[in-house]
């Protein structure tokens, strides 16, 4: 009667054990999601978010001060835009033709200023 009873306990502590385990494993799993997803929503701005505004006035100065609609894809390639802080950026303009057009533009000033136009060789 005392095996019996031994292996009762026995088994019932493996039993439990078992569940015990997957709780652990269910609970870290838990926990990595909640660090993963916290640290996520976290993550460093990119430069377009940083200087939405910005990026939308610079675009509206080089159209006034210039004529040119860097985002019409019909004329041009595309652009990349560099800002060096909060007034003053640096942008390059690809057109389909082999020429790349540079732009200094001072955000605070309303200023933009064609620093040189360069042929890109294909």
């Amino acid at each position: 009667m005392k095996k019996n009873f031994m292996n009762h306990i026995n088994n019932y502590f493996l039993e439990n054990l078992d569940n015990f385990r997957m709780t652990i494993s269910t609970t870290k799993l838990l926990f990595i999601f909640y660090i993963f997803f916290t640290f996520s929503l976290k993550a460093t701005p990119t430069i377009r978010e940083k200087y939405h505004n910005d990026y939308l006035k610079l675009i509206e100065l080089i159209y006034d001060n210039h004529g040119i609609d860097i985002g019409n894809r019909d004329l041009y390639e595309g652009f990349t835009m560099n800002f060096n802080d909060e007034c003053n950026a640096e942008v390059k303009l690809k057109t389909y033709k082999p020429l790349i057009k540079f732009f200094s533009v001072n955000i605070c000033e309303n200023k933009t200023k064609l620093v040189y136009v360069n042929l890109n060789p294909r």
